[in-house]
């Protein structure tokens, strides 16, 4: 199979830390490369036309007629859907007739304010859904992935498993969220801004991976006292700086890496009374060295110290420890004690560094080979796939300007960074016809060729997918040789502690733990919630799915494994006793209320107010994340129900909330969200077990959108894990998120079939495996 390669040029030529040619050629270039990129990965899909159905005319229309046309249609549709002007199976509105087999088939509609569909009716109106939308659904345009850029969170994990250097992720902009997620290739946008980060952190990489060799002497810089900042009691005496009471000056200097470096000072003192000056030398508001200073004349004492310091920007400061003054003293040389400070010197650093990682493996003299040999091997894992000869000789043609081999190395991590090459993972797409061991979905015929990415961009989709990062060695083996066992690789990979990424990417966007960041409880009702507490709770969600994900666990199990995982904090939090310290630890749970991802206080506190629970917002996360059936948006100039509003605290927020649904504007959505949201009313606004909401008792009864009922969070668990749409919407949550784009009802088949293909029983593991498998994971 031979897949096409990306020529692109890219020409700019790193010097002395700066881009030769100007940062507008560069954006002007960077848009150039771009444009190619794209031009090259465009692909056309096929398209395809339904036929009408008799029997939408004879069976079909009439059920719509009787039970749907009198909200749906007119000057002003109910939901803006007119259903009466649809016409059988139009390719044009299959997506709209999939929103209807979703509402149809979770008992949504017809509102619970109408009667239900008879069995017979909705029996019939399903089977023709089905025989519209699958299991062979009408080819119409075929969902795509755009050509997705490294999010800030894949940057800073590809750098530090190539490189071994660590940046941080909040060093870049933050990225657009599209969908629930930060992978969607549609929202990944650049910016300007974005561009020259890049160029700035490529550089700092570069110099942080292949450190230069030292000079036969360390750097020195001495600054005379009187340009060292200011304290509130001194001044400059020429090029000294006296200090006339208790007090410190400062200065701030940027370290190149972290080490040994030797900090020290010129001083005197104007001497009184019975003691000497005494000063302080402090690194980092840390006291490093105390003495005294009993000369009096320019030149007479250094005062040295050897410390360790970390790389980056440090401050110093000399303190004056012991002012005295006494304006009686016959001696007038005696009356005042000062201390002059000279000068200010670092010197450093003095040690020979380690090797950063990159530079041991790839530099070091057994290993190294030629220059061409090292930029090969950079450039094949950088870009994720191997390099043309004409890319690795522009490259090696840029490196060669530079005067040192560490040099020219550097340089090409510059380059191999900043390339679109790297920032974006290019899927060009190839002709592929599925091997007859292959399970076809629906949606696919065994015998024609679909559209695939080829091997190496399928690893590096795996790779993101599962480890945020780069793919490692063993993977690049195995895609060199021309074997990539999926399956094999998905397990071997879960089994990494890399696939933790997998935990903190993936679950807690589908969990919407973003709004626990923002989220800030009413300190008076709720006086224990604190940051410690904040990162305990985000801590045991994202420790829950990775172990049910690593033991090979039910995907249910993410409802009620029969554990939980606390530490000293908030296992106070949520009394649970005997639990000491601050290491989190997993604890077992009986059967209830606490534990699964309705238990969890940091779920419970995301989907709260500052001040009380919100069932509103409880519901509808178990119906947007749990069983994939989100409720319509909230009608224009609907608000945020006040404390106050409908019988403020004379009436429980139960009460409360049903004379809110007495407006037609708000029934429609709340009486499908806020009875689900009454089933955790046991757990208060931070996740805490209560049986009151001041003087109500909890009344946490609650229903399905099918109508089945349940009293409180342990039968809502249950109830939500025997439905198979918790398995299916986690599937398609999993889906989106690795595939980088929105679903379509043209994706419902081969979701079908893939979760039916994980088994009764399918765990999460099993679940990844399928749709690592499926062809649509290879697809464009």
């Amino acid at each position: 199979m031979s897949e096409r390669r990306l020529n692109v040029p890219w020409l700019p030529l790193p010097r002395s830390g700066r881009w030769a040619h100007g940062p507008l050629v560069l954006w002007e270039r960077m848009l150039f490369a771009l444009c190619l990129l794209c031009a090259q990965v465009a692909t056309t899909a096929p398209t395809g036309a339904a036929t009408a159905d008799a029997e939408f005319e004879e069976r079909v229309r009439p059920i719509l007629d009787a039970r749907c046309f009198a909200c749906h249609s007119g000057d002003d549709p109910e939901g803006d859907l007119e259903l009466e002007m649809l016409d059988g199976a139009d390719p044009a509105a299959q997506s709209i007739w999939n929103a209807v087999r979703k509402r149809v088939r979770s008992g949504e509609m017809p509102p619970r304010n109408k009667p239900p569909l008879a069995a017979d009716d909705r029996r019939v109106l399903l089977a023709w859904l089905d025989a519209v939308l699958g299991p062979e659904p009408k080819q119409v345009d075929t969902p795509g992935t755009v050509l997705r850029r490294l999010n800030r969170r894949e940057y800073a994990n590809t750098i530090r498993d190539l490189f071994g250097v660590a940046i941080e992720a909040d060093e870049l902009p933050a990225d657009e969220i599209g969908h629930g997620f930060d992978t969607i290739g549609a929202v990944l946008s650049t910016s300007e801004l974005l561009i020259e980060t890049h160029m700035r952190l490529a550089e700092r990489v570069a110099e942080r991976a292949v450190l230069l060799p030292d000079a036969h002497e360390a750097p020195k810089e001495r600054v005379d006292g009187a340009k060292m900042g200011a304290g509130t009691a001194s001044s400059a005496r020429g090029k000294f700086r006296g200090l006339y009471s208790n007090g410190e000056v400062t200065l701030t200097r940027k370290l190149p890496r972290a080490g040994d470096y030797a900090v020290r000072v010129g001083v005197h003192g104007d001497q009184a009374g019975a003691d000497p000056c005494r000063m302080s030398l402090k690194v980092a508001s840390r006291e490093v060295l105390r003495a005294d200073v009993s000369e009096s004349t320019p030149n007479a004492r250094t005062i040295e110290a050897f410390v360790r310091l970390p790389a980056g920007s440090t401050k110093f400061a000399v303190a004056f420890l012991n002012d005295f003054y006494a304006p009686a003293d016959a001696d007038a040389e005696r009356r005042d004690r000062n201390l002059i400070l000279e000068w200010f010197e670092i010197e450093g650093p003095l040690d020979r560094p380690e090797p950063p990682r990159f530079q041991r493996e790839e530099l070091e003299a057994k290993t190294r080979g030629t220059l061409r040999e090292v930029v090969g091997r950079l450039l094949r894992r950088a870009w994720r796939r191997p390099v043309e000869v004409d890319e690795l000789t522009r490259v090696l043609d840029l490196a060669a300007k530079a005067p040192t081999f560490e040099e020219r190395v550097r340089t090409a991590i510059v380059v191999a960074l900043t390339s679109p090459n790297f920032l974006y993972r290019p899927e060009v797409a190839s002709e592929l016809r599925l091997p007859e061991t292959t399970k076809a979905s629906d949606s696919v015929r065994q015998d024609e060729a679909i559209p695939t990415i080829g091997e190496h961009a399928t690893a590096a989709r795996l790779s993101y997918f599962l480890w945020s990062s780069t793919p490692d060695r063993a993977l690049d083996e195995q895609v060199d040789g021309g074997e990539l066992l999926l399956r094999g690789q998905v397990r071997r990979m879960i089994a990494d502690p890399r696939s933790q990424a997998l935990s903190e990417g993936f679950a807690t966007q589908w969990l919407q733990l973003g709004r626990l960041e923002r989220a800030a409880p009413d300190p008076k009702r709720f006086p224990d919630f604190d940051e410690d507490l904040r990162a305990s709770m985000l801590a045991e969600a994202t420790m829950l799915f990775d172990s049910v994900l690593r033991e090979r666990r039910p995907a249910r199990a993410l409802l009620d494994p029969g554990f939980t995982f606390v530490d000293e904090r908030l296992a106070k939090h949520y009394g649970i006793p005997n639990v000491t310290g601050s290491a989190m630890r997993r604890i077992p749970l009986d059967a209830g209320a606490r534990g699964g991802i309705l238990g969890l206080a940091a779920v419970l506190t995301a989907t709260s107010y500052p001040t009380r629970t919100s069932p509103s917002s409880r519901g509808k996360f178990v119906l947007e994340a749990l069983l994939g059936a989100p409720p319509p948006p909230p009608p224009p100039g609907v608000g945020v129900l006040s404390d106050a509003e409908h019988g403020g605290e004379e009436l429980s927020l139960r009460d409360r909330l049903e004379q809110h649904r007495s407006d037609e504007a708000c029934a429609a959505c709340h009486a499908q969200i806020d009875p689900l949201g009454f089933g955790l009313e046991n757990l208060d606004a931070t996740g805490r077990w209560r049986t009151r909401e001041g003087k109500f008792p909890i009344d946490s009864e609650g229903t399905l959108p099918d109508g089945r009922s349940f009293q409180g969070p342990a039968q809502l668990k249950a109830l939500l894990a025997d439905d198979p749409a918790f398995v299916r919407c986690l599937f398609e949550q999993l889906a989106i998120y690795a595939l980088g784009r929105s679903l379509t009802h043209l994706d419902d088949a081969w979701i079908r079939n893939a979760v039916a293909a994980a088994g009764r029983e399918p765990t999460l593991a099993g679940l990844i495996e399928e749709l690592v498998e499926s062809p649509e994971f290879r697809q464009r």
